[in-house]
């Protein structure tokens, strides 16, 4: 396993580094942040948090690059939400928490 805690998402067993490595090499993608949010057999599913180049990605289109990579479909993400930038720490670490508060309104992103 690699990837902190925070990067978790249901029973850790998904591979968060590599599945957002391969979403970043879709055209439409500039960044991407994969987070839990509420729901699934192990208490979350997938959302991609995406930082859409000049045109808007859909879920569905990410779903298919994945596929076309060989990715299971248990990796791939069940939810998109497209946003302006990533919220990054000083470090430039993404703010996951943050963004996993966002995804249920109970939090607001800068």
């Amino acid at each position: 396993m690699v990837g902190r805690a925070s990067e978790r998402i249901g029973n850790g067993r998904l591979p968060v580094i590599d599945v957002e490595a391969e979403l970043r090499t879709h055209p439409a993608v500039d960044d991407v942040a994969l987070v839990g949010y509420p729901g699934g057999e192990f208490g979350e599913q997938v959302c991609a948090v995406v930082v859409a180049r000049s045109t808007p990605v859909t879920l569905a289109e990410l779903r298919k690059h994945l596929d076309d990579l060989g990715m299971t479909q248990w990796y791939q993400p069940t939810r998109l939400s497209l946003i302006p930038r990533l919220p990054r720490n000083g470090n430039g670490k993404v703010r996951r928490e943050l963004l996993k508060r966002w995804l249920v309104g109970e939090a607001e992103l800068d």
